[in-house]
């Protein structure tokens, strides 16, 4: 993954807990190029609600700015693969969030979206910390009536083949 950096200043002055800069970052994904490879660079693959999130400093011991995450809390409803059951929590990162009045913001901004349910394509950030394989590719919101969207478009895996494995 390789990151490039501009810092952009907000002109108004907002209230003291409000983010007072945005600094973006345009990062390159090594995307998937099939729904097989998406699959086999998964750790895990889930369904589940967004219950909560929070930002939080992880790795690079406060040394980089692109150390900020949001980190979100997901309520397994279906585990396709890997260890989590139905019930369980698992933590998942996101690069960029509000931290100390700067916000932090990746190319697409955060995806996930508390309350939201997702099919999530997951790999090892950190012991106990997944984060979304290949970035954007690695999530689809789950619509009311079961169909998926990609959070990334347009997109080059196959949404029937999605589809399909929520079903098996």
């Amino acid at each position: 993954m390789t990151l490039a950096v501009a810092i952009a200043a907000c002109s108004a002055e907002p209230p003291s807990s409000e983010p007072t800069e945005t600094v973006h970052a345009a990062v390159d994904w090594a995307f998937q190029t099939s729904f097989e490879e998406l699959v086999e660079a998964s750790k895990a693959i889930v369904t589940g609600e967004v219950v909560s999130s929070e930002v939080r400093r992880i790795g690079n011991d406060g040394g980089s700015q692109w150390d900020v995450y949001t980190v979100h809390s997901v309520r397994v409803a279906q585990s396709i693969k890997g260890a989590a059951a139905p019930g369980d929590l698992v933590e998942v990162a996101e690069m960029g969030g509000a931290y100390d009045r700067v916000l932090y913001l990746a190319n697409e901004g955060l995806l996930l979206e508390n309350g939201n349910d997702y099919l999530l394509f997951t790999m090892d950030m950190q012991e106990g910390l997944s984060q979304l394989v290949s970035g954007p590719q690695g999530a689809y919101r789950i619509l009311s009536d079961g169909t998926l969207e990609p959070l990334m478009t347009p997109t080059i895996i196959d949404i029937d083949e999605l589809e399909a494995l929520l079903h098996q």
